[in-house]
């Protein structure tokens, strides 16, 4: 293979990896429903859904973050998963989240109990307090 040939296969190759990467994101599967700081300003927490597609239940998550934590740093660890509570499976995408003061943060869900993937008491000093709405 001449010199040339070498460079539109690793031209090729590369763009075809690029591609296939950048379009097989997660990203899109995740919906927001609510972020808000701590009251010191010290923590985020987010409340949001994972969804994989038509044929899938959705999966109600919330992650407690550094406020100080960049946007890549925080979609990462949103696409890692939850690092607080998460629910296997939902047919809504019923979740919310509300602090109490800088040390108690209460967490509404509706999915059902024996889909709870993930459920914290609590984390870096935050208690942990659930809510569950009544189907």
């Amino acid at each position: 293979m001449n010199n040339i040939c070498k460079k539109i296969f690793h031209f090729i190759l590369l763009s075809s990896l690029t591609i296939l990467f950048v379009g097989c994101s997660n990203e899109s599967n995740i919906e927001v429903q609510k972020e808000i700081k701590s009251p010191n300003g010290i923590y985020t927490a987010y409340a949001y859904v994972w969804e994989n597609g038509a044929t899938t239940s959705f999966q109600p998550r919330v992650s407690i973050l550094t406020s100080k934590s960049a946007e890549k740093e925080k979609k990462e660890a949103l696409l890692k998963g939850a690092n607080v509570f998460s629910s296997l499976r939902s047919t809504t995408k019923d979740i919310d989240i509300k602090w109490e003061d800088d040390k108690n943060l209460t967490i509404i869900y509706s999915s059902d109990d024996k889909d709870t993937y993930t459920k914290v008491d609590i984390f870096n000093g935050i208690k942990i307090k659930y809510e569950k709405k009544a189907q």
